[in-house]
């Protein structure tokens, strides 16, 4: 019996806590991490399950924090989004090029306009507002606030403004 990929995707999806039980149950010798069961769940869409195995997590990677937030800022609660940006930042844990994009797709459909502000400043600080995608989500947030000297002085320093006509 073949099954299509599409198929067993669906599979995963639909029996992502059983398969997340049955781990567990059978403790086999390598046991999966909860840093997997992450990424398991966010890749089918459980959220808040995966956020459950997160928050289980000693020390997260900055591929994980990107992997939660991302997962927040493109389904919600967009809030939750910037507050594990801000959390990142309380622990010491330092964003990336990944990062800011990420959790301004969160500020942009919050509309919220001073967390954008003080994640562009920190963008700027760590050297990473001049990258393509930051300036473009940079953009896109001052747009969807109503912001247009700013989304217009984001623009102008851009290096390639032809990928920003998306935003």
């Amino acid at each position: 019996m073949r099954i299509s990929l599409l198929d067993f995707a669906n599979y995963l999806h639909q029996n992502s806590a059983f398969l997340h039980s049955f781990q567990i149950a059978r403790r086999r010798q390598r046991d999966p991490s909860p840093d997997h069961q992450s990424q398991m769940y966010i890749s089918c869409g459980e959220i808040e399950s995966a956020r459950l195995a997160f928050d289980e997590l000693l020390q997260p990677s900055v591929f994980l924090w990107n992997a939660m937030i991302r997962a927040y800022a493109w389904n919600g609660p967009f809030g939750h989004a910037v507050e594990l940006y801000q959390r990142m930042l309380d622990i010491g844990i330092e964003p990336n090029k990944f990062t800011f994009p990420f959790v301004l797709k969160a500020c942009s459909a919050l509309e919220a306009l001073a967390d954008g502000i003080l994640i562009h400043e920190h963008a700027k600080k760590v050297g990473l507002e001049l990258d393509v995608f930051v300036s473009t989500a940079l953009l896109d947030m001052y747009l969807k606030c109503g912001c247009l000297e700013d989304a217009h002085e984001v623009l102008c320093k851009m290096p390639q403004k032809d990928v920003a006509w998306n935003a």
